[in-house]
């Protein structure tokens, strides 16, 4: 049956690049490495801007996550079409792409020596089982899964989602916050200080990331960083 959903699958979405339209791969690795990737660092919540992207001590009050990584502009059309085929057509092997992508730009922060992903834990952003059922599979999950394989790190899925809600991306800013509250939990042992990498597709005001850092920092967490893919 997997199979033969993924025959009619590639029937109505057919594989070819995004950028260059080659067959048989969304994104060539020509196409990968002219994407441009950010280069701006600055607070994801207020936009003041610094070098390493940490959350800027106005916002660290009201903000639970000691800063975000966005590595691509979702204006960006071969990123904006990446992440809906990804999500909405069904291609869950894209995950494999979105952290060739996540790559790339930290080899680039590793150039200027400014993070090391050597002391944290990836942690995907969990989907409610309705949710997942409905998709088959948990495309943060994929991404992560992935990234901490090209860095050789520990990954954890023990942040598991407790609420079904309305999608984010139906929701304004305030409605995001209120919709995502109390949605997350943690189900490992106390992390004792260990910093975590929450890592998501596409984060537009951060709202679900912070809550899920709010439940991380209640189980003991130390340093909460977001990774995503595209700012939306």
């Amino acid at each position: 049956m997997n199979n033969l959903k993924q025959k009619i699958l590639n029937i109505l979405f057919p594989i070819e690049c995004v950028g260059c339209g080659r067959e048989d791969v969304w994104l060539c690795n020509d196409c990968l490495l002219k994407l441009p990737l950010n280069s701006l660092h600055g607070c994801f919540f207020c936009g003041r801007e610094n070098q390493t992207n940490a959350t800027c001590p106005s916002c660290l009050v009201d903000y639970d996550l000691d800063g975000v990584f966005v590595c691509a502009d979702y204006k960006n059309k071969i990123v904006s079409e990446l992440i809906k085929k990804l999500k909405y057509s069904f291609a869950h092997e894209l995950g494999k792409t979105m952290a060739s992508i996540a790559e790339l730009y930290f080899k680039k922060l590793f150039d200027e020596k400014k993070f090391n992903l050597a002391d944290f834990i990836v942690a995907p952003i969990p989907l409610h089982k309705k949710r997942y059922n409905w998709r088959g599979f948990n495309q943060a999950e994929i991404i992560a899964e992935n990234f901490a394989a090209k860095f050789n790190l520990e990954i954890s899925e023990n942040l598991i989602r407790v609420k079904h809600k309305t999608p984010q991306a139906k929701l304004g800013g305030v409605e995001r916050r209120e919709n995502i509250k109390d949605c997350f939990a943690w189900c490992g042992e106390n992390l004792s200080g260990k910093n975590i990498l929450l890592l998501d597709d596409v984060a537009t005001t951060g709202s679900t990331l912070n809550e899920a850092a709010s439940v991380l920092k209640a189980a003991g967490a130390g340093k909460i960083w977001g990774l995503v893919i595209a700012k939306g």
